[in-house]
């Protein structure tokens, strides 16, 4: 039961802290429901993230955050012909991917 909480716990923490959840002041209740659905969300990825990567992470010593920080950098440019890298991906970038 411990380790379910623990879970919890942190999964709150990544809301509040990666996803920018710190105050959900909003004027009307159809924001307050947007902005906790793109929260829910987030939280599903950076779960999704944490449960595909985390060998990768550990044994890299890199935390979700620097993760995020490095594929943050990709720039993509989409016209009516598709979609393509404006900048060469890094070295990590490219390890992570």
């Amino acid at each position: 039961m411990r380790c379910r909480k623990d879970a919890i716990e942190k999964s709150f923490d990544e809301v509040k802290n990666l996803v920018a959840m710190k105050r959900l002041h909003t004027h009307n209740s159809n924001a307050t429901d947007d902005k906790l659905f793109c929260a829910f969300i987030a939280l599903l990825m950076t779960s999704e993230i944490g449960e595909k990567l985390g060998k990768f992470m550990r044994e890299r010593n890199y935390s979700k955050a620097a993760l995020l920080r490095q594929m943050e950098k990709i720039c993509v440019g989409v016209s009516d012909k598709g979609w393509r890298l404006l900048n060469p991906l890094t070295k990590k970038q490219r390890t992570i991917m």
